[in-house]
C-alpha cells in the first residue's frame, strides 16, 4: 500500500466500522488521530516551505506530517473531519511546529478536490502570520 492511500483506508476503514461522527469516534479512540498523522506524507515542497520550515533541502521535510501538527492537532482533527465528510477544502488559522522547533502561526488550507483525494492526495498551504500576529500582541501591550 502506497503512504498516499494509507489515510483513505483509515478513514474507509472507521465507514465500514458505522462511524458516521468522525470527532466521537476519534474522543472514543484516540489513537486514530495518530494514526492519521503517521499516515499523511509529505512528498513534495517548494522553496518556500523548505525555508520557512528551517530545511536546507526539500527531503528533509518529505515524510510524516506529524512533527508538525504538534501545536496544532486539533486544527489537523478538524481537517481530518472535513475530509471524512467528503468535503472538498478546509481551512483554519492554527500553529505549525517547524524542523528546529519554531512555532508558526497563520492561515493552514488543505484541499482535497475528489480527483486528487480518490488518489490519498490533497494540496496543502501555509500563510505565514507569525511576525503580524506578535505585533499586533505588542501593539495591546
Amino acid at each position: 500500500m502506497k503512504n498516499s492511500t494509507k489515510l483513505l483506508a483509515l478513514l474507509n476503514e472507521a465507514r465500514v466500522q458505522g462511524v458516521t461522527d468522525l470527532g466521537r469516534h476519534i474522543d472514543d479512540n484516540p489513537e486514530f488521530l495518530q494514526r492519521a498523522l503517521e499516515a499523511i506524507v509529505i512528498e513534495e515542497v517548494n522553496r518556500s516551505t523548505i525555508e520557512l520550515f528551517g530545511a536546507k533541502e526539500a527531503g528533509e521535510l518529505v515524510g510524516s506530517v506529524a512533527p508538525y501538527w504538534q501545536n496544532g492537532s486539533q486544527t489537523f482533527r478538524r481537517i481530518m473531519g472535513a475530509r471524512f465528510r467528503q468535503e472538498e477544502a478546509y481551512q483554519e488559522e492554527t500553529r505549525l511546529t517547524t524542523r528546529d522547533g519554531r512555532v508558526l502561526e497563520g492561515l493552514f488550507t488543505s484541499a482535497f478536490p475528489r480527483a486528487l483525494s480518490d488518489l490519498g492526495l490533497s494540496i496543502n498551504s501555509f500563510v505565514d502570520s507569525t511576525e503580524r500576529i506578535e505585533a499586533q500582541a505588542k501593539v495591546r501591550q
